[in-house]
């Protein structure tokens, strides 16, 4: 039997999720071919070593499937907000929301490649930025006509939500899902569910065309900073990647991020505005969908969409399998533990973090747990093979 890994670069055509999935599956399905028709004839051959420069290429293959996967399913999403601007209705509404909640689960495995020194890192804060202050963009409870949508004196375009992104803030977000989130579900009051923002906020307020034209530019620039994100990982081939710096930045974002920021810090407050997904209550999922990204990169298996993406190939395990097959199996383990926990949830995270739910708030400690020891191993086993 032989290593079957990745022969050569491959270099999709920009977008083309579709192309680059039959590409990568002719590639596969002959690399397997070769495989089992070396089984036969070769039964005693050694299995060559797999190297670091095997692993950082399939890395990049899989990192560039998915970034251009999110770019389609922001693509999508645009589709449902000029649809629903063209013809205001609830079902629409409805739709873009759908449409939201698949863009932002693709990106939430995508955030497993931050704090590796690549360009996701620079754009974040324009894709992702948490939290925001909603009065910043729109009305709340207390304030009928606040915002940038409430300014009449501001034009409503990509340029001016650029200007005024975190301008005298950080909180003071306009653009990103977060800012397309507030917009869809709006502020959320509600103690055991999200926000309630109806799709009349389109068509009987005063600003519904502001509301509107926000979206939609909002919506725009989402889709541009993908386009800049995918192109840029295409673009830096000659900028190879470091793999302790893939590693590094994996244990950073397992910890620091996901862990510290995202999950111990509302452990540690009980506050419901401690969650990244506050208006729409879907931070389980934000979170569901981080472990599986940190998952299919450390296997080399992505699945997408239920299963209707795939892509594998080398994962980044494998350097470390070949010479801890042991601690290497454990980290995985305790990452699919994780994962398995947080599925169980049956509250919202905003929920589940408060002191009147201890066994839902046990289930998060576990998982924090089991990922903090991830990430140790992860160092561990990064240390170990440069020791040897």
């Amino acid at each position: 039997m032989i290593y079957v890994g990745f022969s050569q670069k491959f270099h999709p055509t920009l977008f083309d999720v579709h192309n680059m999935k039959k590409i990568l599956l002719k590639k596969y399905s002959l690399l397997l071919a070769i495989s089992l028709f070396s089984g036969c004839t070769q039964n005693h051959s050694k299995t060559p070593p797999v190297t670091e420069s095997a692993v950082i290429e399939s890395h990049y293959d899989l990192v560039a499937l998915l970034y251009q996967y999110c770019h389609e399913t922001v693509t999508q999403l645009n589709h449902a907000i000029t649809s629903f601007n063209q013809n205001v209705n609830d079902k629409q509404f409805q739709d873009i929301k759908e449409q939201w909640k698949k863009s932002k689960r693709c990106y939430s495995m995508a955030e497993a490649t931050r704090f590796s020194g690549t360009y996701i890192d620079e754009i974040d804060t324009l894709i992702n930025a948490w939290p925001i202050d909603e009065l910043y963009i729109d009305y709340v409870e207390t304030s009928a006509h606040s915002g940038i949508i409430g300014n009449k004196q501001i034009d409503i375009t990509p340029s001016s939500l650029l200007n005024l992104n975190e301008q005298q803030g950080e909180t003071n977000i306009s653009i990103g899902y977060h800012a397309i989130e507030f917009l869809l579900w709006g502020q959320d009051i509600s103690p055991d569910g999200p926000g309630n923002r109806s799709w009349t906020d389109y068509s009987d307020t005063s600003n519904a065309d502001r509301r509107k034209t926000y979206l939609a530019v909002a919506g725009q620039l989402l889709q541009s900073h993908f386009y800049e994100l995918s192109n840029d990982w295409q673009n830096n081939l000659n900028q190879p990647l470091s793999f302790d710096g893939i590693i590094t930045g994996l244990g950073t974002f397992i910890k620091a991020e996901l862990v510290g920021e995202r999950m111990q810090v509302a452990l540690d407050t009980y506050d419901q505005e401690d969650e990244q997904s506050c208006f729409s209550d879907q931070t389980n999922y934000d979170i569901i969908y981080n472990i599986k990204g940190v998952i299919g990169l450390l296997e080399g298996k992505l699945t997408l969409e239920n299963q209707t993406h795939e892509a594998e190939g080398l994962g980044l395990l494998a350097l470390f399998n070949h010479k801890n097959p042991v601690l290497s199996q454990t980290l995985l383990d305790d990452m699919n533990k994780a994962l398995e926990l947080i599925q169980q949830l049956t509250l919202p995270f905003d929920q589940a973090i408060l002191p009147t739910n201890p066994q839902q708030r046990q289930v998060i400690e576990n998982v924090a747990s089991l990922m903090s020891i991830a990430a140790r191993n992860l160092r561990v086993l990064q240390h170990k093979t440069h020791a040897e």
